[in-house]
């Protein structure tokens, strides 16, 4: 049997496009297809994956799933086309298992919103709401391990922009205002509940951007965290965007957020660049107006010795809000949040339940 293997539903697949143990890409046969690097020693090995699936009994109308399926409406494990023999019976669900299918149209909102917006783990029905924000070529599993930390007291939102990893065949958008306008229609539907967004560096642009949007149609979240970013309204001279992939790639190591294994892979940086140049484009792009401001509070953390926003810089977030505002400033760079996981889970943790015991200064 062929299946196919959604990368955003395993656990284990990557935390970043490119900082990715495992990066997953389908061949034009629907055939998946693992680019596998090893940090140590700078090589890739392509080869097919195949995965099993627990086929349910004929006789019941129930589907098995396979353990640990984190959404069992998006399983991620899921069964691809075979020849049918004669003696088959007819196919059950047709519709339900074509809408499953990678290539499908998307018809639906429910759909759509499928497609933007990654659950890993299910919540409690009175859960508040955590909405992440990735960076840069990030993706949505940058932020599977807070929601494993989190689940099932919040329920994690992790967005997933177009342009990358199972969204790669789809367009970026290369513009900042206008990707926040299209997170904003996902995310107005959603129920209403105590909502904290967490964006770094470009997803703290962009979060604080989707936040605004959401506040003057009165759903916006409690909390805002913005990371790794300077105020909204401070711009720098910036032309990543216009380099060639050397150029890229040369901003990547820079900035110290990715394996130089992953880095000297010309197969992964193929799929993953067209993503970085078209977010590197927005966010070098972006303008705020000096006075747009949140009503809600707005923590900021950034790190001491980060190329890309001074602790002045990141101050200046302080313009943009009527709320509270605190700002924390860490040791490290621009990816300090990977030294000091269990104080940014501090500070999430606050946000998300105010009432209990306050973070550490």
């Amino acid at each position: 049997m062929r299946v196919t293997v959604d990368s955003e539903q395993c656990v284990g697949a990557g935390q970043c496009v490119l900082n990715a143990p495992e990066v997953f890409d389908q061949d034009d046969d629907g055939v998946v297809v693992l680019l596998r690097a090893d940090p140590t020693s700078g090589t890739t090995r392509r080869s097919a994956r195949r995965a099993t699936c627990a086929r349910r009994p004929r006789s019941s109308s129930r589907r098995t799933e396979p353990a640990g399926c984190a959404d069992r409406h998006r399983c991620p494990v899921r069964p691809g086309p075979r020849t049918r023999g004669p003696a088959d019976p007819p196919p059950a669900n047709t519709d339900r298992r074509q809408n499953h299918r990678r290539d499908s149209p998307v018809t639906t909102a429910d759909d759509t919103a499928a497609r933007w917006l990654r659950r890993y783990h299910p919540a409690e029905a009175d859960a508040v709401r955590l909405v992440c924000f990735p960076h840069a070529g990030g993706s949505a599993s940058f932020y599977h391990p807070v929601s494993a930390r989190f689940a099932p007291g919040a329920e994690v939102v992790s967005l997933q922009y177009p342009g990358r990893q199972d969204r790669r065949k789809e367009p970026c958008v290369p513009d900042l205002g206008t990707l926040a306008d299209l997170i904003t229609e996902q995310l107005l539907p959603l129920d209403e509940r105590p909502t904290v967004f967490f964006g770094h560096s470009m997803g703290a642009a962009l979060a604080f951007e989707t936040a605004w949007r959401l506040e003057q149609k009165g759903a916006g979240p409690r909390t805002v965290i913005a990371s790794g970013r300077r105020g909204p309204s401070t711009t720098r001279a910036e032309r990543v965007h216009t380099r060639d992939d050397d150029g890229i790639v040369a901003e990547m190591k820079r900035l110290n957020g990715t394996a130089a294994g992953v880095l000297g892979d010309e197969e992964i940086l193929r799929m993953a660049l067209p993503a970085l140049r078209g977010d590197y484009r927005a966010i070098e792009t972006y303008t705020c107006p000096p006075d747009r401001r949140l009503a809600c509070g707005l923590t900021v953390l950034t790190g001491e010795d980060d190329p890309l926003t001074t602790v002045e810089e990141a101050e200046r977030w302080r313009d943009h809000t009527t709320g509270p505002f605190r700002l924390r400033v860490f040791t490290g760079g621009h990816f300090f949040l990977t030294q000091h996981l269990d104080a940014v889970n501090t500070e999430i943790a606050q946000a998300l339940h105010p009432d209990r015991a306050a973070p550490a200064a």
